[in-house]
């Protein structure tokens, strides 16, 4: 009976960061950084987004904040330690990097994509060799 309370109260203190979270971020219009994600989905679906917002005008946005939420305490019931989460979080971040480069070289050189107007030469040579040592530092990972 003792660890379900302990678990209960620890929800209960949760919701109270939670919600002390989205009071302070409400004041600045944002999440932090580990939220940024909504307002990316936000701007692709094009929905309403903003924690100024009320609820019945951005109902998609504050979909993904409780959802975000929901795992987050998830997660804490599952016993995932939160700083491995990020830190693995960041090695994979760090292996997809490179190829969203070579994306966004490729997108960068096509005259139709950029309407006449792609990238200088000098520009893509520096995303190219960011590329690059990306990629190689992605493979040293595996090798050293």
């Amino acid at each position: 009976m003792r660890p379900v309370v302990i678990k209960i109260t620890m929800l209960r203190e949760a919701i109270k960061v939670s919600r002390n979270a989205i009071n302070v971020s409400r004041a600045r219009c944002r999440v932090g950084e580990g939220g940024m994600f909504m307002f990316a989905f936000a701007e692709i679906f094009k929905w309403r987004q903003g924690l100024d917002q009320p609820l019945s005008s951005a109902r998609y946005f504050y979909r993904i904040v409780i959802g975000s939420m929901f795992v987050g305490i998830l997660m804490d019931f599952a016993n995932i330690n939160p700083v491995k989460a990020l830190f693995w979080t960041a090695v994979i971040n760090g292996l997809l990097a490179p190829f969203l480069l070579v994306g966004i070289l490729i997108a960068a050189s096509d005259h139709k994509i950029m309407n006449g107007q792609p990238s200088s030469m000098l520009s893509r040579a520096v995303v190219a060799l960011a590329t690059l040592v990306m990629f190689g530092a992605a493979i040293g990972m595996f090798v050293f």
